[in-house]
């Protein structure tokens, strides 16, 4: 069995070097930097019942100026130490005879036959091409292969990935970090121009990247090694190394049969202490721990985002300098205007934006150091920081002196209308999108990385915006995207509400979902500010959003290169505060008609309409997607038919009729569409949707087995604690000497209290334990421990089982009402954080049961 791999450390830089086309040879390589040279590594196997092809090798040979291949190349010869030739080893000397190539070999044999009767030879070795430095190998006696692995020494230095990403050296002293910033902030008594703002913000940014590191010093990890290994498994792997070693040298019967009985037991042990080890770390998650949702992340997101080489139309991109070049070069045509003239339009946009304005303006909402406190304690401490490093949770931690200088510079900003252009670089990073292509570039999706200090400033002007907003009735009822108070849920059910209600009134309703291309990349920048205006926004608002949008940059980053920055020309900026709800506002105007109903959720677009007769359907679509047409033409607004859908939603038969048509192009009739989420059929049975969420239900179920498998006695192996729920579930009648013996002397107290067990035989067990005094505080710690084993649907049934209660009957007594009272009072003294179990929904219960 062949196959080929190279593992390489996350800090070292390499880069994937794609295959060429070879007949036999099975290779992988990567190019990484030894003593600043690029130097290619070719893990290569040469399987010995195929034929070895020399084009192979020259091909491999020829993807680098300097290249070390290494591995089981099947070809022996006595020139590099082999103990007879072959045929294989005869050509491959052939082939380097002419070249500048060298083949380096170990000094010991490389693989050891099981058969005692067949000799050892040398399999393993290096083919090199230009390598300036000095290669070694050795040849090691562990694992279980007939191949011993071998450990090739090359002197030399690799490059590693720069961790500049953090302003902290080590564990940050905040007592330091506050002090720093009060010596250090100047705060100007006036701030007469915008140049001196810009150079407030540069400062501001520089005394808290400054005091980052000064608070922190650079501490030694003293950590467990991921691969430690208790000392009884050390001494015996140590023991089956010293039995190989034996082995190799005399070749014997009983030292084969020693050998192979340390290797099973060495095995053995690694697995007992791989589960023990596992299940030791599992017993110390609960529903509530962020342990638990850690661990459960890391088995569902198998997929390691790294970027391998791209295909262009053009050429083959490999190194990281090249790859944001292409990225950034892409990005730069998506953050445009689609090429679509109205040219009437346009210069009535134009000529609206350069008239004076006359109106009479709103005071101008100062900001205050408590708004700004306000903002900061509500920012999330784990987003990614900007291109300044600087963190949210360095804001959170600034002092009063900070706050009132951002105040100063906040509300001067304001005043004379300007967004800092610093705050205006986003660093972009790419996420690839499931399921797609790695080597394409339009497989990955950008997210762009933006200041704290800037989102701050934005929330500032987000709510004094949306204040206006919300006044002016300016976004219309049927948008619920971005919107307090409105979601997906709530959209779903209106259309599928009215649906319904078609259905009732033997009607059918057509809907259309359309899909608009890049909606939030390619907001026309005039047109935006256009209906700013012709809105009253008010002057102060207005003059801060245009400057907030105008000369944006972008910078492409993988690993630690950089792409130049590129200006950003259309949309809404990404990962912003303001994005959202400026899109809300350029779509406020999209087209109406009284036969036709619109929802939208953001960028996602439905327009439907009811009716008996569905020629009358039709055609009330097609005039409302007319309409539609004409307005995308006026706002550069491009949408996708291919990738819009229309459904005719009836429990009636009808004809089909002919596609529904947006400008030149058709949009297909479909019996089920995927709207926010959810799969509508057209005869809303939601059969496909349950279907789909089954089947990723098991999916999931599967990835996340190693935490639910037999060996893991956290979550399933609930037979060894049978006892403990049986005293949960019966405790007056439990025999004592089957409970543990901390608990034996209050439960036997427990079952003498004739008024306790009346009272249980009345209410049962959600009852019981409301009515537990504070002489069993044992006892309601235990309680408090088995209640909150009930984590998921499969653990309920589990424990139920075992209890030999009915699922159903108990399950409907224990609402959330009850268990809420039960759980503070089995905490009262050993147990925190109750109120947000319970507000999780760590405990959960039927929908039967829910009050």
């Amino acid at each position: 069995m062949g196959g080929v791999a190279i593992l390489v450390r996350a800090q070292i830089k390499q880069q994937v070097i794609p295959n060429p086309n070879l007949l036999c040879l099975e290779a992988v390589a990567v190019l990484i930097k030894l003593n600043n040279r690029y130097v290619t590594i070719v893990s290569a196997y040469q399987p010995p019942s195929r034929q070895m092809h020399i084009s192979d090798y020259d091909k491999i040979m020829s993807l680098d100026n300097s290249i070390i291949m290494a591995g089981d190349l099947n070809a022996k010869h006595t020139n590099w130490g082999c103990r007879v030739s072959n045929p294989n080893g005869t050509k491959l000397l052939s082939f380097i005879a002419n070249t500048p190539y060298a083949i380096n070999a170990p000094n010991e044999p490389t693989y050891f036959p099981s058969d005692c009767n067949r000799q050892p030879d040398i399999l393993d070795i290096l083919l090199i091409k230009s390598i300036p430095f000095s290669c070694t190998q050795e040849a090691l006696a562990e694992l279980d292969s007939d191949h011993i692995p071998i450990k090739i020494t090359i002197n030399s230095s690799s490059q590693s990935y720069q961790s500049n990403n953090s302003l902290f050296k080590g564990k940050p002293n905040w007592n330091i970090f506050s002090n720093q910033i009060n010596t250090n902030l100047i705060i100007p008594k006036t701030i007469p121009t915008i140049q001196a703002a810009e150079q407030m913000s540069e400062h501001l940014t520089a005394v808290i990247a400054d005091a980052a590191r000064a608070c922190s010093k650079p501490t030694l990890h003293n950590t467990k090694d991921i691969g430690y290994l208790p000392p009884y498994l050390f001494s015996l792997i140590q023991r089956k190394h010293q039995a190989r070693r034996i082995w190799q040298n005399q070749r014997n019967t009983e030292n084969k049969k020693l050998l192979n009985k340390l290797t099973k037991e060495v095995r053995t042990a690694l697995q007992n202490n791989r589960v023990s080890s596992y299940n030791s770390y599992l017993l110390n998650m609960y529903p509530g721990d962020s342990n638990l949702w850690k661990e459960t992340k890391r088995l569902l997101n198998q997929e390691i985002n790294i970027i391998p080489p791209l295909r262009t139309a053009n050429q083959l991109v490999i190194s990281d300098a090249d790859k944001c070049n292409v990225f950034s070069k892409m990005l730069y045509n998506t953050f445009s205007t689609n090429q679509i003239t109205h040219i009437n339009n346009e210069r009535r946009v134009h000529k609206f934006l350069d008239l004076p304005d006359y109106s009479v303006q709103t005071c101008m909402d100062y900001v205050t150091p408590n708004e700004i406190k306000l903002i900061v304690k509500n920012l999330p401490n784990k987003k990614a920081p900007g291109h300044d490093h600087i963190t949210n949770l360095m804001f959170k931690k600034l002092p009063t002196k900070g706050l009132v200088f951002m105040t100063s510079l906040f509300n001067f900003l304001l005043r004379v209308g300007h967004f800092p252009l610093s705050w205006k670089l986003a660093t972009v990073i790419l996420i690839k999108k499931p399921g797609k292509d790695k080597s394409n570039p339009d497989s990955y999706r950008p997210i762009s990385l933006l200041t704290s200090l800037s989102k701050i400033f934005e929330k500032v002007i987000h709510t004094r915006l949306q204040n206006y907003l919300d006044s002016a009735d300016v976004i219309p009822k049927f948008q619920f995207g971005f919107r307090s108070n409105h979601s997906t849920v709530q959209q779903l059910f209106r259309i599928t509400e009215h649906i319904s209600n078609s259905f009732e009134k033997h009607c059918h309703t057509g809907a259309v979902f359309i899909d608009v291309s890049k909606a939030f990349d390619k907001v026309w920048h005039k047109g935006l500010l256009y209906k700013l205006k012709s809105f009253n926004t008010p002057k102060y608002l207005f003059n801060i959003i245009n400057s907030f949008l105008t000369n944006r940059q972008f910078s492409v980053k993988i690993n630690d290169n950089f792409s130049v920055p590129r200006t950003i020309s259309a949309g809404v900026p990404q990962g912003s505060k303001l994005g959202p709800i400026l899109f809300n506002i350029f779509i406020s105007d999209i087209p109406q008609s009284p036969r036709t109903n619109i929802a939208l959720f953001a960028d996602d677009t439905t327009i439907y309409s009811e009716s008996r007769n569905v020629e009358a359907i039709i055609n009330n679509l097609q005039d409302h997607l007319n309409l539609l047409a004409t307005w995308c033409n006026s706002w550069k607004i491009h949408i996708n038919a291919s990738k819009s859908s229309a459904v005719i939603f009836s429990l009636r038969r009808y004809s089909t009729p002919p596609p529904l048509r947006f400008g030149n192009d058709s949009i297909p009739w479909q019996s089920s569409v995927k709207y926010l989420g959810v799969t509508l059929d057209k005869r809303l049975t939601w059969g496909p949707h349950i279907a789909s969420k089954l089947q990723q239900a098991y999916q999931r179920l599967s990835m996340l087995f190693p935490i639910l498998n037999k060996k893991s006695c956290r979550f399933v192996d609930f037979q060894k604690s049978k006892d403990d729920f049986l005293l949960f579930s019966e405790p007056f009648s439990i025999n004592a000497e089957n409970v543990r013996e901390d608990l034996q002397l209050e439960l036997i107290d427990l079952q003498c209290n004739t008024n306790l067990k009346t009272k249980f035989e009345t209410v049962g067990i959600p009852e019981l334990f409301k009515y537990l005094e504070n002489n069993y505080p044992k006892l309601q710690k235990h309680f408090c421990y088995i209640l909150s084993m009930f984590g998921s649907t499969y653990v309920c049934e589990q424990l139920f089982s075992l209890m030999k209660l009915n699922k159903s009957k108990s399950r409907n007594q224990i609402s959330n009402l009850k268990l809420q009272s039960v759980l503070h009072l089995a905490s009262r003294s050993s147990c925190a954080n109750i109120d947000s179990l319970v507000q999780n929904k760590r405990c959960q219960v039927s929908s039967a049961a829910r009050k």
